[in-house]
């Protein structure tokens, strides 16, 4: 919703970060910049994608922005 858009792969949310967009009182503009990824500190396999935790990456379906774990019995998490 920030971003206005679907990262193209899980990568993207990792290595950007969260940047709130804010408005005082008086209606000056400024951003609250979290010095942390989208998704916060998580465990990456050898390729820098996440994985769930069961040491399996994640799927990620770009168009609709679902993820879900690639662990048999935990697809629906």
């Amino acid at each position: 919703m920030l971003k206005g858009r679907l990262p193209s792969s899980l990568k993207d949310l990792l290595k950007e970060n969260l940047v709130i967009p804010k408005r005082d009182i008086s209606g000056r503009e400024y951003k609250i910049v979290v010095i942390e990824s989208f998704t916060g500190p998580m465990t990456v396999d050898s390729e820098g994608l996440p994985v769930d935790p069961f040491g399996n990456r994640f799927s990620y379906d770009p168009g609709t922005g679902r993820v879900s774990s690639t662990t048999a019995g935990y697809e629906t998490w």
